[in-house]
């Protein structure tokens, strides 16, 4: 705290693992480049003792259908 005020956290991950975590992600970016973006999301971003660290990538629907013939379908 600083004085009455919590400080607020973008994430819990310390700087040097948040520093892998971005250059893993640039890889990830470079497979997908058509990709949206590949997003940080999960307990890592709320608590201190997350377990994991949580990656999103979100594509367009055509894409991920090439990729995944059938997964996406709700039947």
């Amino acid at each position: 705290m600083v004085g009455n005020e919590t400080v607020r956290r973008a994430n819990f991950i310390g700087a040097p693992e948040f520093f892998l975590l971005n250059q893993a992600c640039r890889v990830v970016w470079e497979a997908f480049p058509e990709a949206f973006g590949v997003y940080l999301v999960g307990s890592s971003l709320k608590k201190r003792d997350f377990r994991d660290v949580d990656l999103r990538c979100i594509m367009a629907d055509e894409d991920f259908e090439k990729m995944f013939p059938g997964a996406g379908s709700n039947t």
